[in-house]
């Protein structure tokens, strides 16, 4: 008799890292960073729509229907994302002396590779080589200072839009 197979969810946690997208767009090996810590269970993974164009015939029949490819985003809730400002070239200072911080923009310019290493071993971790990050600052009394994070993913010269991966052991690496 065949035991059942485990089920490990795949936002179990985990550490969401950031570097600078390549010119050739291909995935980075160095200059990961973590973003932060995230909001217990707010992480998600989305496919979003394409375009749905229809062709109509007489008699306001549909004749043909062609969908577009959407996309894919990644969100998450950063908990105290102080550094994360920085990170994202969103501000050119730490805190001053007078505890103040310069918040020049919240547009990201540069394109970013992200990777999401699970926490659990067999657990499954994504990497996108290109995104276009989405920033929006937020807090409130219950959860204090945090920002809403939105990666975009683009299907750029690499030809995929992400990679998923399985955590094979305890190491922080991802595998090669």
């Amino acid at each position: 008799m065949e035991s059942p197979t485990k089920t490990i969810a795949i936002w179990l946690g985990g550490t969401l890292e950031i570097a600078d997208t390549p010119e050739d767009e291909s995935m980075p090996t160095t200059g990961f960073s973590s973003i932060g810590i995230s909001k217990q269970k707010q992480t998600t993974l989305e496919a979003s729509e394409g375009e749905t164009l229809e062709l109509k015939g007489s008699g306001g029949r549909t004749v043909d229907i062609v969908e577009t490819e959407g996309g894919f985003l990644l969100k998450t809730v950063v908990i105290k994302p102080t550094a994360l400002y920085k990170a994202l070239g969103l501000t050119e200072d730490d805190y001053d002396s007078k505890g103040r911080m310069k918040v020049k923009t919240h547009i990201v310019q540069k394109r970013k590779a992200m990777r999401f290493i699970p926490l659990r071993v067999g657990a499954m971790g994504i990497e996108a080589p290109v995104t276009q990050v989405s920033f929006k600052p937020s807090g409130s009394e219950e959860e204090g200072d945090s920002a809403e994070v939105t990666f975009k993913f683009i299907f750029g010269a690499q030809n995929y839009w992400y990679e998923r991966f399985k955590r094979l052991d305890d190491t922080a690496e991802t595998p090669a």
